[in-house]
């Protein structure tokens, strides 16, 4: 009896912003281990965008949430969108996105998109029948 193996997609952060950041602070690169320090960690919110695709494409569609901490839900609970933090430091919140992200790796970029759309708002949220979105897989 022969088994196919089901290979994931592997999802990439090609970059992220937040014009809510510092100058410096606001395009931002996942891959890089230092980035942006609140200068208090437990009173931070701020809107990311996050370009996201496929490991090997160049494409990328745009997905956005609101990040912040346990002191600030209360800003943010109208949201549909949000990651919390506990308090907020740049490996945290890097941890956070990046489980994020492989947690939606899947067997079809339907799959990933569906997984993604849970946790962030997809750039074309509403332009597509579900069923439309199956079919361009």
């Amino acid at each position: 009896m022969s088994t196919s193996k089901h290979h994931k997609i592997r999802l990439r952060v090609a970059f992220g912003t937040s014009v809510d950041l510092p100058s410096n602070y606001q395009v931002i690169d996942l891959e890089e281990e230092e980035g942006y320090e609140a200068p208090d960690p437990s009173d931070v919110v701020f809107q990311l965008s996050l370009d996201i695709g496929i490991e090997g494409s160049n494409k990328t569609d745009i997905f956005q949430c609101v990040i912040a901490t346990e002191r600030n839900r209360r800003l943010v609970e109208k949201e549909p969108y949000v990651i919390v933090l506990k308090e907020y430091r740049y490996d945290a919140f890097r941890k956070a996105i990046l489980n994020i992200i492989k947690s939606c790796e899947a067997e079809t970029w339907y799959d990933c998109l569906s997984c993604l759309r849970r946790h962030f708002l997809w750039e074309y949220e509403g332009m597509y029948r579900e069923e439309d979105l199956k079919k361009m897989n």
